[in-house]
């Protein structure tokens, strides 16, 4: 799930809009195939590590747990998945005038929805989620 949020009709002029939830969301089928091997699960972890890890200063390290690793990694299996579908949508006011969409960005604005906001006006840029004419 990507950034949502309600859009609230109180933010427009027309007061004839009703309330909606803008999102973004994916959804992907895999096909997941389980190895079970401590030495399958320590090249997963030493990758996982590496990536999110890596450039930090003083980054964390897996021998830094010591006799502990084994304990914990005894409870994690790796695995590969292979993505076979991706389905994706996007709810960004692309369906609302050009007036309420800038009352609905606004809105969002006002009230914290600064991610949402910057969500639909990328879309918007692209052109996969334009108001209404």
């Amino acid at each position: 799930m990507g950034v949502n949020g309600y859009v609230s009709p109180s933010w427009m002029t027309d007061r004839t809009q009703a309330p909606t939830w803008n999102y973004e969301t994916v959804h992907f089928e895999v096909d997941v195939q389980f190895d079970s091997r401590p030495l399958a699960t320590r090249h997963a972890l030493e990758r996982l590590v590496a990536h999110v890890e890596g450039a930090r200063p003083n980054a964390w390290r897996i021998e830094d747990m010591g006799p502990r690793y084994e304990r914990l990694a005894g409870a994690v299996i790796a695995f590969r998945a292979k993505i076979i579908a991706t389905h994706a949508k996007f709810k960004l006011g692309q369906n609302e005038r050009p007036d309420v969409y800038e009352e609905i960005l606004n809105g969002l604005e006002s009230n914290g929805g600064h991610d949402l906001a910057a969500a639909m006006r990328r879309a918007a840029r692209s052109g996969s989620q334009t108001p209404m004419q």
